[in-house]
């Protein structure tokens, strides 16, 4: 991300986040290895995707060196807020790319923090799998699998057509978007979750009535 960018903004807040380099992210790693916990003196920086390669993730063993990565770490950090930046740089990746080191340290990161969040102004028009991925890392919890993802996405068409037909407001929108929506049901998770969310039956009756 644009690192310098991101510094100078917080520094209108009075926040100093420090931009580190990839020598400096891996001896932090090291210094976590180490101390068994992440330097304070870093407790705020900036990251770039740049650095977040093999070494920072996987760690180096030469003749000469040894160092730790983040994925041998024991015990592993935790971090207070996480904020993805061109979250869209991730969206290719999985922990089975051999290459995805950018993706893999950003999940890291993810994985071991109480709150993320992710930007990007780059819309996702490769496919679904790449939504997925982003949301996968976001919440793992809920967006488990592929075939979970699949399955929330399901009720996605009715919605959209039940807000274009209240949008566009033509004759007839009103029942036009009561029956979209009822077509949820026709699915496992529209069925299983939505249809079990009060807020779906408040809309449901906000849109019978003549007001």
């Amino acid at each position: 991300m644009a690192e310098r960018k991101w510094e100078l903004e917080m520094k209108r807040f009075d926040e100093e986040f420090i931009p580190i380099d990839g020598s400096t992210f891996r001896r932090i790693i090291s210094d976590t290895d180490r101390d068994g916990e992440w330097p304070v003196r870093y407790n705020k920086v900036i990251i770039p995707y740049s650095v977040m390669d093999s070494r920072a993730y996987n760690g180096e063993e030469s003749k000469k060196i040894r160092s730790f990565g983040l994925s041998e770490l024991d015990p592993e950090p935790h971090f207070d807020l996480v904020i993805v930046d061109e979250a869209h740089h991730i969206r290719n990746g999985s922990m089975d790319k051999e290459k995805a080191f950018a993706y893999k340290c950003t999940k890291y990161f993810c994985d071991h923090a109480d709150a993320v969040v992710m930007l990007t102004a780059t819309p996702l028009q490769t496919g679904d799998s790449d939504l997925f991925t982003i949301l996968n890392v976001l919440r793992p919890n809920i967006v488990i699998d592929q075939n979970t993802f699949e399955m929330m996405s399901r009720p996605n068409e009715y919605i959209s057509r039940a807000v274009h037909a209240i949008r566009a407001a033509e004759e007839g929108w009103r029942q036009d978007s009561i029956n979209e929506l009822r077509n949820i049901q026709k699915t496992q998770w529209g069925d299983n979750v939505i249809a079990e969310n009060p807020l779906y039956d408040d809309v449901l009756l906000r849109l019978e009535k003549e007001e």
